[in-house]
């Protein structure tokens, strides 16, 4: 048996239609090497240059979540601890930093963040373990590595996958030693406090994530299309793992016509345009591998089409990214006698605790901050993703 993950989500699937079409498939279907070192000297000529992520999975997708500090408004402090076992085995010799907007937040207007300071600096706080006061987080001397304004690009729109670390902070040689504790990032806007967060970062959360992008038309009677996706019955992050079960779903509010899922592992750099074909408004989102049709339960707000996914507990699907849209029959809507809806980016993750903690405060000379959490009743903590840059062993 093929035990790629492709193989093995389909194992999953409630019913199996294996089609590799695009928008008229759909039409169709509507009508049916390492280094040792001895000590913690840096051994450059050995050193890689590379960047790291954090957390690693980041470049998979979209993370569950956003935040508007670091950078989102003018006056700021936050503190970053991140594990040193997810930057390197032995250290680091970091040169940059980098960050991205939130791409379900867009579009986000350029922005110019003057008058920030980056101290970096080992700490013997883990993640899971951060003060809310700023002090009882330093545990050793820091070195200022960043005296500036920070660029914000301007975010017109995102598609599949995340957006690019298109926020760029060269930062002054660090020399990070992972035996001599975790890595502090400080960072401050020494700017007017309690102003209005104007633009949002990517944040992850433990567990997989589930986004939406793009947009569809409304059906013919004006009833709106969404797509929303559960796991196991709620939209946790902890629950995109594998071993749950899916619900990709089509809300609308008083409307339940024909209608189709179209599941894949990819999808187009660039969504396709269906007016080509009779659907102006509509895009096709993803590459389809299956195709499900939808069935249809009343709410109490409405309707909701669903294709349910059992996906296989295999750890080797752990990072599987999924993509799915829907797509309604509709006569009265154009030409083709279809609509398509948004799409929803879904990455499988696991229930391990994130190797960052992040500490917020919109006023840079305040004492204490707000440790960044979300959820309710036990809320889980989560950080902003991160690109580092330098050399790595």
């Amino acid at each position: 048996m093929d035990d790629t993950p492709d193989a093995d989500l389909a194992q999953g699937f409630r019913p199996v239609r294996r089609l590799r079409a695009r928008a008229k498939t759909l039409t169709r279907t509507m009508t049916k090497p390492s280094i040792a070192l001895s000590s913690t000297v840096l051994l450059l000529a050995g050193a890689a240059a590379a960047q790291v992520p954090v957390p690693a999975h980041a470049p998979l997708a979209e993370g569950h979540a956003y935040a508007s500090m670091p950078f989102g408004r003018p006056g700021f402090r936050t503190q970053i601890v991140v594990d040193g076992s997810a930057i390197a085995p032995n250290g680091a010799l970091l040169t940059g930093l980098r960050l991205r907007g939130d791409r379900v937040s867009a579009p986000l207007a350029a922005t110019l963040v003057p008058n920030v300071t980056i101290t970096l600096s080992h700490t013997s706080v883990a993640p899971g373990a951060m003060s809310t006061a700023f002090a009882s987080n330093i545990t050793s001397s820091g070195t200022v590595v960043f005296q500036g304004a920070v660029q914000l690009p301007a975010v017109p729109e995102g598609f599949a996958g995340p957006l690019g670390w298109d926020i760029v902070v060269p930062l002054s040689q660090f020399s990070y030693t992972t035996g001599q504790g975790n890595l502090l990032i400080d960072i401050v806007g020494n700017n007017p406090a309690g102003q209005s967060a104007s633009y949002y970062l990517d944040a992850e959360r433990p567990g997989g994530a589930s986004t939406q992008f793009g947009d569809g038309p409304p059906l013919s009677n004006s009833d709106y299309p969404r797509m929303l996706v559960f796991a196991n019955g709620g939209s946790n992050p902890t629950q995109f793992v594998p071993g749950s079960v899916l619900d990709l779903i089509v809300t609308t509010t008083f409307s339940s016509p024909p209608g189709v899922m179209a599941i894949g592992t990819s999808a187009p750099a660039q969504p396709i345009d269906l007016s080509v074909v009779g659907a102006p408004g509509s895009w096709l989102y993803v590459d389809p591998i299956v195709i499900d049709t939808l069935t249809w339960q009343g709410t109490f707000i409405g309707w909701n089409g669903i294709t349910s996914v059992n996906v296989p507990n295999q750890p080797s699907l752990v990072g599987t990214v999924l993509y799915a849209q829907g797509a309604l029959a509709d006569a009265g809507a154009n030409a083709l006698g279809m609509i398509t809806t948004e799409a929803a980016e879904i990455r499988l993750g696991t229930i391990d605790p994130l190797p960052m903690q992040q500490l917020d405060a919109s006023d840079p000379a305040a004492a204490n901050g707000t440790l960044l959490t979300f959820g309710f009743g036990t809320p889980t903590y989560g950080a902003v993703p991160l690109l580092l840059e330098g050399s790595f062993f």
